[in-house]
């Protein structure tokens, strides 16, 4: 399937079999749970990566090698029983046009994990429902990282799925009142509530374009014309930064950048003096903390 016409199948009603859309390892750390049943702790993960790469989220059809491939690192801190806690840290990527290299896009370290699961449990997602901690989490995550995916091909083209992730997490947050993870009144706005309020927000208008900038435009034709594509990146760039001194801890964009650092060392390392210059120059007023690393592209 070209990219070129990926679009369209944003509308396609047929269902497609065998599409399935993820293609998505899963960790799972116990070594703090030193008593923990190391059977239950595989089959959680057998169930968990079932769930998300064999259930079919969407009606877009996906070849095997167009699968997004993403990773679930969960961390165990704490059992009680069937109950655990601990934390979750998810990324994913984007395949680019015309090659195998995979574009990270984007990890957020979910400090508020915490669920039952039973050793005979299968997880099982009904839509519109809350069944179980596990199911909806993983929901959750499955419709936001298709959606972010999606506006990488079309502007603002995964807003079907974003919408479903916010909806799930609107009925987690009615069911589950006291829930750090999908609290709307949590002071610290790092949740799963807060991560898809933020990127609907028309606000975050600009930094979802500037994910089809980056992508489409720029990381897509870099094939054909490393040039071109190296300057799309840097103007989808320059959008970011309304965002970053509008709100300066901004998750969306932290993640973000995150996920990119080592990418856009690699794309601008090997540009002429002066786009080295002020590529660096705009990648420190994006990601101050990490200048040290940044400077690596004014070496070469």
């Amino acid at each position: 399937m070209q990219l070129k016409i990926f679009i369209s199948l944003l509308v396609l009603v047929s269902v497609i079999t065998n599409a399935q859309e993820l293609n998505c390892t899963v960790n799972i750390d116990a070594t703090r749970l030193p008593n923990v049943d190391k059977k239950i702790i595989d089959n959680l993960r057998e169930q968990i990566t079932k769930y998300l790469n064999e259930r079919q989220w969407t009606d877009i059809p996906f070849e095997p090698h167009e699968r997004i491939e993403c990773a679930f690192a969960l961390r165990l801190d704490r059992a009680s029983g069937n109950e655990y806690s601990g934390e979750l840290t998810v990324q994913f990527t984007r395949l680019v046009y015309g090659s195998d290299y995979r574009s990270p896009l984007f990890v957020f370290r979910d400090r508020y994990v915490s669920f039952t699961f039973t050793q005979d449990e299968q997880l099982i997602y009904v839509d519109g429902s809350y069944t179980s901690e596990l199911t909806h989490m993983f929901a959750f995550y499955a419709y936001f990282i298709i959606g972010f995916v999606m506006d990488t091909y079309g502007p603002l083209g995964g807003t079907p799925f974003l919408e479903k992730a916010r909806e799930i997490a609107l009925i987690a947050s009615t069911q589950l009142a006291g829930s750090k993870a999908w609290s709307q009144t949590a002071r610290s706005r790092d949740n799963r509530y807060w991560l898809i309020d933020l990127m609907l927000k028309p606000e975050m208008v600009e930094f979802r374009k500037a994910l089809y900038l980056y992508h489409r435009k720029g990381m897509d034709i870099m094939f054909q014309n490393v040039t071109e594509g190296r300057q799309k990146v840097f103007t989808a760039l320059q959008k970011l930064i309304a965002i970053k001194e509008q709100e300066p801890n901004n998750i969306l964009l932290r993640g973000f950048m995150d996920a990119k650092r080592q990418e856009l060392i690699n794309i601008f390392s090997y540009a002429p003096l002066s786009e080295r210059q002020e590529a660096y120059k705009l990648l420190v007023k994006l990601d101050p903390g990490n200048q040290a690393d940044y400077r690596k592209i004014l070496q070469k």
